[in-house]
């Protein structure tokens, strides 16, 4: 299978990569294509030297898009927002996984819903005819990178 993960340049990104690349052909997008090629780099390089065989390729987001079968969003709401407009025309038949929780820094941390009660509402909103999925919200970096971890949890 062909993973785009969309601000995958992240610690998330990463963690996702690393478990997914062994398995698929991952496409690291990023707004800023060198950093998403560096971010590749990085990761193949990680995986390489525990022995394992990956696929990790990075690119614009727009390209990744367009090269994957399923797409992960996994960048800030705010961001993300901005991010579907460009990518509108070229998600299309793909299934959209959010990472996506509108959240604001006072301190701590306060989940702030947008109209639509959650942010995978308001995307599907925003992207008629494209399966939005919302996952992954309580899976750590940290522990997603360490490959050696089993991650025995569900994913709601």
């Amino acid at each position: 299978m062909k993973i785009a993960i969309l601000g995958g340049t992240g610690r998330i990104g990463e963690g996702l990569a690393s478990r997914w690349a062994p398995l698929h052909e991952i496409y690291i997008g990023s707004r800023d294509i060198e950093k998403a090629r560096n971010a590749a780099c990085g990761y193949s390089c990680k995986l390489t030297d525990q022995g394992l065989d990956c696929r990790i390729d990075g690119t614009s987001n727009k390209e990744a898009v367009e090269k994957a079968d399923i797409a992960v969003l996994s960048v800030p709401y705010e961001a993300a927002l901005s991010l579907i407009e460009c990518l509108r025309p070229v998600l299309k038949n793909q299934i959209l996984i959010s990472l996506v929780v509108p959240m604001k820094k006072n301190g701590s941390f306060e989940y702030t819903p947008p109209e639509d009660g959650c942010a995978a509402l308001h995307i599907q909103h925003l992207l008629p005819g494209v399966k939005v999925v919302s996952a992954y919200h309580n899976l750590s970096y940290r522990k997603l990178c360490k490959l050696d971890l089993e991650i025995d949890v569900d994913v709601v």
